[in-house]
Order: C-alpha cells, then sequence, then structure tokens
C-alpha cells in the first residue's frame, strides 16, 4: 500500500483501501469484485463476469 492508502484507511478505520487512477477504474474493479462476491473467483484467463450481462451507465464522469 503506498501512503494514501494508508492515511485513508486509518481515516475510514479500515484494514485496507485503494487508489485508483480514475473513476472508471473504480467501477472495473467494483464490477469486477462484485462479480467475484456472486458468482465466484474467475478462472484462469477468463473474466470474473465471463457469459454474465452487466449493465452500467457509459457516462461516467462530468464534462464540465
Amino acid at each position: 500500500m503506498n501512503e494514501t492508502e494508508i492515511l485513508v484507511a486509518e481515516k475510514i478505520d479500515c484494514k485496507y483501501a485503494v487508489a485508483l487512477s480514475s473513476g472508471t477504474g473504480a467501477l472495473h474493479l467494483a464490477i469486477k469484485l462484485a462479480g467475484e462476491k456472486l458468482y465466484g473467483q474467475a478462472r484462469p484467463n477468463c473474466g470474473t463476469l465471463q457469459g454474465h450481462k452487466v449493465f452500467c451507465s457509459d457516462m461516467t464522469f462530468d464534462p464540465v
């Protein structure tokens, strides 16, 4: 973990925190973790949600 992740984890009183470079990266990670929670860990060389449909907004930022 880097310093930012350590500080955030301490601030919100949890064991780990993950810092990502974008909202899109956060959505990818959230979908992957949700898929693993629902369907178990992915097989090698296969996506977590392979064969399942995922719906997500195509607007993930505010283009101001």
